[in-house]
């Protein structure tokens, strides 16, 4: 399970069943939708913005027997910010009785980077476990010889 970095992820494709999304009370609930359908997912940074307010949607994908007799397809597309836009949290998301969680402001690539470092895509400056890191590298399939190059500029 885990939640996605970016402000929004859309999710074409996500009619079959398998997607599974974790409810405010802690159980697992399908997310089959029509096939006409797009999925948005809140993702981490628009937690940030919102102060909490909009809450980082967890999901997994879970294969059971019966489903594993057919495939399941879908088009995820990661909304993200440019890499030099500022993350702060909206004053409308906080108040003498909800108090901003986030004081210091991150720029969108600082954050992301961060992100990656904590759930381990990327393990340190040279050893990279990844294969898509953001909007610096228009999100995709990268070579790790670009990855690296990329990672060398960063220090």
């Amino acid at each position: 399970a885990h939640e996605d970095i970016y402000l929004i992820t859309l999710l074409i494709g996500g009619h079959k069943s398998g997607l599974e999304i974790l409810s405010q009370e802690g159980e697992w609930q399908d997310a089959t939708v029509d096939e006409d359908v797009i999925i948005c997912n809140i993702g981490d940074m628009l937690q940030r913005l919102t102060n909490n307010y909009m809450r980082s949607t967890t999901h997994r994908v879970s294969a059971s027997l019966l489903q594993s007799e057919s495939s399941r397809y879908s088009i995820p597309f990661f909304v993200h910010p440019n890499p030099d836009w500022l993350i702060s949290t909206l004053p409308s998301c906080y108040d003498e009785d909800k108090p901003n969680l986030y004081t210091e402001s991150i720029l969108a690539e600082d954050y992301l980077q961060e992100r990656l470092k904590e759930i381990k895509l990327i393990l340190d400056e040279t050893n990279v476990n990844a294969i898509a890191i953001g909007s610096s590298l228009h999100s995709g399939r990268i070579k790790i010889s670009e990855l690296k190059n990329y990672l060398s500029k960063k220090n």
